[in-house]
């Protein structure tokens, strides 16, 4: 009988420790992940390796874009909606460093698209006329206003997980 008890202590030891092990892998998994990322549009006369063309959902512009992410999830600070001429637009906030990096990136591509995509889907994208001198990207996208509220909350929180994980 004694062989059998320290059995099932063990079996039942094992599953509390595999159990809570789960839970803590699960943390932060509370709501839909929305990986948001930034591309610059570049030239067809590319290779093709260097470069991948995107439609946007709405307008259907096909955008070539460079594959290399210019603004990842994690240079992101938090993404506010706002009411503009147009209707809904969000204003995207980034971290110093990336603030930094995207005034640079401005200047360098006046006259092309930032592309943002969400999950690996295009979402919307801005013509960049002037230079971004404050870390706030403002642009409209190509989604229901009504939606933009919850997108933007998920982009926030998605970008907040991923900095705690850096």
């Amino acid at each position: 009988m004694m062989p059998v008890l320290r059995f099932s202590l063990f079996v039942v030891l094992l599953l509390a420790i595999l159990g809570s092990s789960g839970c803590r892998s699960m943390r932060g998994r509370d709501f839909p992940h929305h990986v948001a990322r930034f591309f610059i549009e570049t030239s067809e006369r590319f290779p093709e390796s260097h470069r991948n063309e995107i439609t946007l959902p709405y307008s259907e512009a096909n955008i070539i874009i460079d594959p290399r992410v210019q603004i990842g999830e994690w240079d992101i600070h938090h993404v506010d909606v706002f009411e503009a001429e147009l209707g809904k637009a969000i204003a995207v906030h980034l971290m110093p460093d990336a603030a930094r990096d995207v005034r640079m990136l401005s200047y360098n591509n006046q006259g092309r698209r930032l592309v943002l995509m969400v999950n690996g889907y295009p979402v919307g994208a801005k013509q960049i006329n002037r230079g971004i001198e404050n870390g706030v990207i403002f642009m409209y996208l190509e989604q229901p206003d009504e939606d933009l509220e919850e997108l933007a909350d998920y982009i926030t929180r998605t970008s907040e997980l991923a900095r705690r994980r850096l």
